[in-house]
């Protein structure tokens, strides 16, 4: 309290007495508008200095963020609890729970689902696809892509450098493995080269010479046996009645054919075998391209 002093006149024995009382001072007050104080704060006058100033407030508030609640005023602030939703799927409301966005488009992270959208869960799912590997592959969409160039196996033992074509399936080059006459089989091996079963040692077969010993195999190949006399081309004669030569002929080799693949006739009955072509050529008219 302000206390404030005021002279008192009082006459004494032919003199002045001037005698002092203490009187109550005026309160002072704020006489202009409040200010606007900002949100967890209100205007407070103060009489001291005799002006508005804003001081904290309490109570709940709202700080503006979706992802806190039991928003209220602390130390002048708004402060809030915070917490997360998963989104796009799911987002704040302010509550402490998530509010489901279905329908809203997402991205499930998986390739082999395309059009993701956000369901009733709160779950990003898609339509599932299935692309055959490993010439097609999932890019996210309704379609799959062709991995062009991919090596791939196609199945087939009888071709070989198998790639993924732009079509998306797996394609090799094709080849051939074909026998001859001292071999029971052949069989393609999926690199370019053949794996051959050999008929038994001594097998009669024909080697396109006059020899005085016939011809067998030997480990796959028709060889005349060791020490016999081979001359030239076999040669085949027709006679008539009796028994002068009407006609002659020469069996063919495959060197006088210019044959170097496949099995041709020797024009005399019997079939040649001519070899076969390497895994990069294909054998055409008896002849390695």
């Amino acid at each position: 309290m302000l206390r404030a002093w005021v002279p008192s006149a009082l006459t004494w024995s032919g003199a002045l007495l001037i005698l002092l009382f203490p009187i109550s001072a005026r309160a002072i007050v704020c006489v202009t508008d409040p200010p606007g104080c900002r949100i967890c704060q209100k205007a407070q006058c103060n009489t001291t200095l005799g002006r508005w100033v804003c001081v904290a407030s309490t109570g709940s508030c709202n700080d503006g963020n979706p992802c806190t609640y039991s928003d209220h005023c602390s130390g002048g602030l708004c402060v809030g609890t915070a917490y997360s939703c998963p989104g796009p799927c799911q987002s704040c409301d302010g509550t402490s729970a998530c509010t489901i966005n279905t329908g809203i488009a997402c991205n499930d992270g998986n390739a082999c689902t395309y059009n993701d959208s956000c369901n009733a869960s709160g779950q990003c799912v898609g339509t599932t696809i299935s692309c055959p590997g490993p010439c097609q592959s999932c890019n996210g969409t309704s379609a799959c892509a062709a991995n062009v160039g991919t090596a791939c196996n196609d199945g087939n033992a009888c071709t070989f450098n198998d790639r993924c074509t732009g079509s998306g399936t797996c394609a090799g080059t094709p080849y051939l493995c074909s026998t001859n006459q001292c071999q029971s089989s052949a069989t393609c091996s999926g690199d370019g080269t053949c794996a051959y079963a050999s008929k038994p040692d001594g097998t009669a077969c024909n080697n396109g010479l006059s020899c005085n010993v016939a011809a067998t195999c030997q480990a796959g190949s028709c060889n005349a046996a060791a020490g016999s006399l081979c001359g030239g081309p076999v040669i085949v004669y027709a006679y008539d009645r009796i028994g002068n030569i009407t006609s002659q002929r020469a069996c063919a080799t495959c060197a006088s054919l210019g044959a170097n693949c496949g099995n041709p006739s020797d024009n005399c009955g019997n079939t040649l075998s001519c070899g076969i072509c390497p895994a990069t050529q294909t054998c055409s008219g008896y002849v390695c391209h």
